[in-house]
């Protein structure tokens, strides 16, 4: 039997790269404001336009009053309405709605729904779409610019023993127990293992990694010197500053139903960021289903959301016929809550069979948790405007506030 893990961002987040959307989205307007500063309160681009009214120099609340970004661009939206002229693309109004009524947001997804927006009526409204493409190449731009600087200061050395031991931990006879088919013994062969058998590690392993930085590379050469058989590490949503294998950044849910009315307008600027036609760059996704078609296979879930923008991958792999087990490492919010609850929620919209589902998914167990290694103090955006931006500020940062 084989085993499938799943990496995603949540792994980043546990070894302390400031790697989530919200951490970016909150970046990339700390970017815009201080540069609004430095070109005399002017600020332009794909997705934002702020200018002051009158060519004045206003007066206004300092930022490190506010807890983010997208706290800032609020208060001056609101409050600040008579000192700046704001425009903000549906794409951002959208993201920042996100945050400020939730506290996260899905960038992907969020790229979705405004793609839906503009067909109405039987109508597809090209123009519009175009813009959107240009915002989300924009935006793609300035994440990978961000996450390079993120890995810049954030390096993984070593790996933490706790998350190794994860990797390496053998198969457990009660994680298929209730999947398993008769015929799963004879494709088995002489290794299979019973409620008292020994238990063996997996003959094959592929780790998938939904991220683009490089945290998983020192617990591969862990996972070889460890004994673990033939483990294979795919990048499959490809890796920072890499023409072989570029950063795919999209949506891909080909089973939402508004997916099929796209398909019925002859319209190909709808399909310019579906990841599914961006696979076919690499050979990762192919290596993926030939190892899910290859033999029978258990799925560990490392800090991935399984959510709907990568919905066409993940249901070819866990509704696979040879899916025996999905075991989720939760991660620990506090003593008393954890996000197994929310994982599940989030599988099972990945299922058809219903029923299978709840074979197939492990139970919940309070030692299957994701461990948090210890941090390195995170770099602070002085750090990062100063040496990847080359954005010039006060030396009293991050009191930075617009001035008259």
């Amino acid at each position: 039997m084989n085993r499938l893990i799943l990496v995603g961002n949540g792994f980043d987040l546990a070894h302390g790269l400031k790697t989530s959307y919200n951490d970016f989205m909150d970046f990339y307007l700390l970017k815009v404001f201080m540069e609004l500063v430095q070109n005399n309160y002017r600020y332009q681009d794909p997705l934002i336009s702020i200018a002051s009214k009158n060519n004045s120099r206003p007066i206004v609340a300092e930022y490190r009053k506010f807890d983010s970004g997208i706290a800032y661009l609020d208060y001056l939206r609101k409050d600040c309405s008579k000192l700046f002229d704001i425009k903000i693309s549906q794409f951002l109004q959208e993201s920042h709605r996100n945050i400020l009524e939730r506290n996260w947001v899905d960038i992907e997804m969020t790229y979705f729904h405004c793609l839906c927006s503009n067909i109405r009526d039987g109508r597809v409204y090209r123009e519009n779409i175009a813009v959107l493409n240009q915002q989300l190449t924009y935006l793609k731009k300035e994440l990978e610019e961000y996450l390079t600087a993120v890995e810049t200061y954030q390096p993984t050395d070593h790996p933490d023993s706790d998350l190794l031991e994860i990797f390496l931990q053998p198969l457990i006879w009660n994680d298929f127990s209730a999947a398993a088919k008769t015929t799963d013994r004879i494709k088995l062969g002489p290794h299979s293992f019973d409620a008292s058998g020994k238990n063996e590690l997996p003959r094959n392993t592929m780790i998938v990694n939904f991220n683009y930085t490089q945290t998983l590379e020192a617990y591969l050469e862990a996972i070889k010197q460890n004994g673990l058989k033939n483990p294979t590490l795919n990048y499959i949503h490809g890796r920072l500053n890499s023409k072989e294998n570029p950063p795919i950044f999209g949506f891909g849910d080909e089973y939402n139903q508004i997916y099929s009315e796209f398909e019925e307008h002859n319209e190909n600027c709808l399909f310019d960021h579906v990841k599914s036609f961006k696979y076919f760059q690499t050979n990762n996704n192919k290596d993926l289903l030939r190892f899910v078609s290859s033999d029978l296979f258990q799925v560990f879930i490392l800090g991935h959301s399984c959510g709907l923008s990568d919905r066409t991958m993940l249901k070819a792999i866990f509704e696979s016929e040879n899916c025996r087990s999905i075991k989720i490492f939760h991660h620990n919010r506090s003593e008393e809550s954890n996000d197994y609850h929310e994982k599940t929620i989030e599988l099972g919209r990945h299922f058809s069979n219903k029923g299978y589902m709840r074979r197939v998914i492990v139970d919940y167990d309070a030692n299957n948790y994701m461990p948090q290694p210890a941090l390195k103090k995170p770099p602070t955006y002085h750090d990062f405007l100063q040496k990847h931006w080359g954005i010039n500020f006060s030396p009293s940062f991050p009191s930075f506030y617009i001035y008259d």
